[in-house]
């Protein structure tokens, strides 16, 4: 059931800590009054001394610290009893959203506004950015009128052409949890106040204990808090997932508009295609983080033109994180050293680029892709390699699995054969298009069975696993281009990125 505001604004994702009660981060129990808190990432004092009921400075005596700003991610600290706090401290933990400013959250939650930046360690003019983290102290829950309850609807993602727009769901009208890595159904319902029950059957799963990094779930029953921010108009509503980026994965923005809109973008000096459904009133993209970003805060900008044909440029500040990507060494045959030349590589990735850059409005993948190959992974995406001993320059822009020859190797999702050629590097090769700027490649093929221009079935075996080009051995290398970018493509194996 969608939802407004007297701002206008979109629902958004807060978080209720109830302080007090175990924290997820203790890892043991020292005697009946002190507890272990391993420090996590994003966290600081103020935030841990919330969590337990405690003062900052009865941490830092307890610790011996000194400089209440100095702690590490991994640190372990000595929790010491809270005493007689009879009641647990309830926090309000904010994620920024889109147009959200730290003056229009401290004025939502009519917090002082030099309280807040220091809660958060926010000092002058410092910016917020999409996703973060902010604690907003001294507030209180307030329970939300039935009326303002989301009801749980079905979760069956359909896939739509633009023929069908009318028909597409709109992702900013529900609450929808991704599930992460790690988590388990009771830690997503904690996190929500709603109970496992609740969540199964608004999901209808038949075993709450079988969710996957990933998965979609419908939150029944949660009302969030007024949306802080003031998109311009005619922005309705506005949504990034994942609210932060990380460098060689993907994202996507979904927004409405109040009338038909055209819409442009832009995102680390490159373009970004929109695609419009509903009559011209929601609006997608998916955006490319390319390998190599450094990690910081970066602008997004959006430019939206109403019936009056003048558009006026909204930027939104997102945090793009490091990949974290590994060194690998490589050991090729003497005959193949000279693919390891740089012009041979920079003719190639040019081939690649001009095939891989086109935009078509016709989609032709659907919520997750499948997998191209029944085979374990012998190299992940992004991994920085030498070959022969040499300097680590080159970097794989795709995923391998260890694929015996002759393997097959199938479409994750239907698409039009836009190449299909043997190269120097890349061998026997098979490029798909599948719409919204979205291509897949096949490398090291022994044989292709799909031609230029033919339109494959998801599913469908296009080939089969070789060695050809530059190779140590027989296995798939497969990549994902989003508008001319390498991203990894396994993000969707998992995320649901084609909603």
């Amino acid at each position: 059931m969608e939802r407004s505001s007297a701002r206008g604004g979109r629902a958004v994702l807060t978080l209720l800590f109830f302080i007090g009660v175990t924290s997820w981060h203790v890892l043991a129990q020292d005697g009946p009054g002190i507890a272990v808190h391993v420090v996590q990432r994003g966290e600081n004092l103020y935030r841990i001394s919330l969590q337990y009921g405690l003062t900052v400075d009865q941490i830092a005596d307890a610790n011996g610290i000194a400089n209440p700003d100095a702690i590490s991610v991994g640190q372990r600290l000595l929790i010491p009893s809270p005493g007689s706090a009879e009641e647990p401290i309830l926090a309000i933990i904010h994620i920024v959203q889109p147009g959200e400013t730290l003056e229009t959250i401290a004025a939502l939650y009519e917090v002082n506004l030099d309280t807040l930046g220091a809660a958060n360690r926010i000092t002058g003019t410092a910016e917020v950015y999409v996703g973060q983290t902010l604690i907003v102290p001294g507030t209180e829950i307030v329970s939300a009128a039935p009326s303002d309850v989301v009801e749980p609807s079905s979760t069956g993602a359909e896939e739509v052409s633009a023929a069908d727009a009318s028909e597409v769901r709109d992702p900013t009208s529900t609450i929808v949890h991704i599930v992460q890595r790690g988590e388990s159904l009771f830690e997503i319902s904690k996190k929500y106040g709603v109970s496992v029950n609740d969540l199964t059957q608004a999901n209808q799963l038949a075993d709450p204990s079988l969710i996957y990094p990933g998965q979609e779930l419908l939150i029944p029953g949660v009302s969030p808090p007024q949306y802080a921010g003031a998109l311009p108009q005619p922005i309705e509503r506005l949504t990034i997932m994942p609210l932060v980026f990380v460098e060689g994965r993907s994202a996507r923005v979904d927004f409405t508009t109040s009338e038909a809109v055209s819409v442009t973008g832009q995102f680390l000096d490159h373009p970004l295609h929109a695609i419009s459904q509903n009559n011209g009133r929601l609006h997608s993209m998916l955006i490319a983080v390319p390998l190599g970003t450094v990690g910081g805060i970066y602008p997004m900008t959006l430019t939206v033109a109403g019936s009056s044909g003048a558009g006026t440029p909204f930027d939104i500040n997102v945090q793009v994180n490091p990949g974290g990507y590994r060194q690998e060494s490589l050991t090729l045959a003497a005959d193949q050293l000279g693919l390891i030349d740089a012009a041979v590589d920079a003719a190639e990735m040019a081939i690649l680029r001009q095939v891989m850059s086109g935009f078509s409005a016709e989609r032709t993948f659907g919520t997750l892709l499948g997998l191209p190959a029944a085979a374990p992974l012998s190299s992940p995406f992004g991994n920085h390699r030498t070959y022969n001993g040499g300097i680590y320059e080159n970097t794989h822009t795709g995923t391998d699995f260890a694929a015996p020859a002759g393997a097959p190797i199938f479409a994750p999702a239907s698409g039009r054969v836009v190449l299909a050629d043997t190269l120097n590097v890349r061998g026997v090769a098979t490029i798909l298009d599948h719409g919204w700027g979205v291509y897949t490649g096949y490398w090291h093929q022994t044989e292709r069975y799909v031609s230029l221009g033919d339109f494959v079935e998801e599913g469908q075996m296009i080939g089969t696993v070789g060695s050809t080009g530059r190779a140590t051995g027989a296995h798939l290398h497969w990549e994902l281009w989003i508008d001319g970018v390498p991203v990894d493509p396994m993000q969707w194996v998992s995320e649901p990125l084609g909603y």
